[in-house]
């Protein structure tokens, strides 16, 4: 395990919280991994998605976790006890990963609730490959045209088009479905 410490929470929904985390030693992973996650005077260890990128450690020494309360020790303490500067602990686990050279392949990405972590951290991974909301001409997953197309209602929507326009990503390549 390595010693990490919280630098910052926000609520990100009324059920999930977002926990920036600052590694207190080596740590590496790949978009789509999941992290061990340990806290202090609790047996039982939470199992929990980056959803930020690999970049994102390099350039900042953070990484992000999207948590939604349940009734597992782990989340509960999370939800109701965890405060910026608390000492927890995590190690890397997962093969569901995003490969260095997958770049140029279509790239189709299904998940529902909290499954949608993993596939944030691939998808943010894509847009910076792309650079700029993918504009790029390789016609595969960091290529041009619809770059994203959630399904989901309205809140989902808002919320989709706003965490991919911090991306770089225009309104007009995220497509929607609309079923309501």
């Amino acid at each position: 395990m390595v010693p990490a410490r919280i630098a910052a929470i926000s609520q990100e929904t009324p059920t999930v919280k977002r926990f920036t985390l600052t590694p207190r030693g080596p740590l590496a992973f790949l978009p789509g991994q999941w992290v061990d996650f340990a806290v202090p005077g609790i047996a039982a260890v939470g199992g929990y998605s980056f959803t930020s990128t690999p970049r994102q450690l390099e350039r900042c020494g953070t990484f992000d976790l999207a948590i939604r309360r349940s009734a597992h020790p782990v989340a509960t303490w999370l939800h109701d006890k965890a405060r910026a500067g608390d000492e927890v602990a995590v190690r890397i686990g997962g093969s569901f990963t995003y490969q260095p050279g997958d770049e140029r392949r279509p790239l189709l990405l299904l998940a529902g609730g909290v499954g949608i972590n993993p596939l944030l951290s691939i998808l943010q991974h894509c847009c910076e490959l792309a650079g700029h909301g993918g504009d790029s001409s390789s016609g595969g997953s960091g290529g041009s045209g619809s770059i994203a197309g959630p399904f989901g209602g309205p809140a989902m929507e808002d919320d989709m088009i706003g965490k991919l326009g911090v991306l770089g990503v225009a309104q007009q390549q995220v497509r929607f479905e609309r079923w309501w």
